[in-house]
């Protein structure tokens, strides 16, 4: 299933619903998953989970906003 994510842009990625957040980040992680060093994910996929992470606690504030 191919997610759109709009070049990883943290305010349009608040357009995705959670569903489509989570499974693109658990697909960031498999892609750029690394096994030498101490992290478990390359730094480019350090930088998209931030902006994955980010749009999720933006979506939240905004939904917390309109309650």
């Amino acid at each position: 299933m191919k997610i759109k994510t709009y070049g990883f842009d943290r305010h349009k990625l608040t357009a995705l619903t959670y569903d489509e957040l989570e499974a693109l980040m658990q697909q960031v992680t498999e892609e750029h998953a690394c096994s030498d060093g101490i992290y478990m994910v390359d730094a480019k996929g350090r930088k998209k989970i931030d902006a994955i992470g980010w749009a999720v606690y933006y979506k939240n504030k905004q939904e917390k906003a309109n309650a």
